[in-house]
């Protein structure tokens, strides 16, 4: 019952967020043996992080310092960590280990990259 809730959930606050969220869906959805989206939801999150990575290196905001939008730092921390779960769900371990990584050299308190590197190691 619960994975079949959790591969339909749709929650989430933030764009970030719900791309954090369909790793877990993927996970769930291979769980139930519903294998046929989960590589496309992978290779999402690695495109989703890159997309993330590509807009904060050439828009910076110049609010963002002021609590208004996502500061440069975490919006690389999390482009970082979104392209990780992706390769870690492709079964790429090397290069979501080196994403994760790079999230925490951008973000060092990010705590999803910190546990997912734990989980690696």
């Amino acid at each position: 019952k619960f994975w079949t809730e959790s591969s339909s959930s749709s929650g989430g606050r933030s764009r970030g967020d719900r791309s954090a969220q369909r790793y877990y869906q993927a996970l769930s959805l291979t769980k139930l043996g519903k294998k046929e989206n989960v590589e496309e939801i992978f290779q999402g999150l690695v495109e989703s992080g890159k997309e993330e990575l590509q807009r904060t290196s050439s828009q910076i905001d110049f609010f963002a310092k002021f609590g208004e939008q996502q500061s440069q730092r975490s919006r690389l921390a999390n482009g970082h960590y979104l392209a990780g779960l992706g390769y870690l769900g492709l079964g790429e371990k090397d290069k979501a280990r080196q994403e994760f990584n790079q999230a925490l050299e951008a973000g060092p308190d990010h705590l999803g990259a910190k546990t997912m590197l734990a989980q690696l190691n």
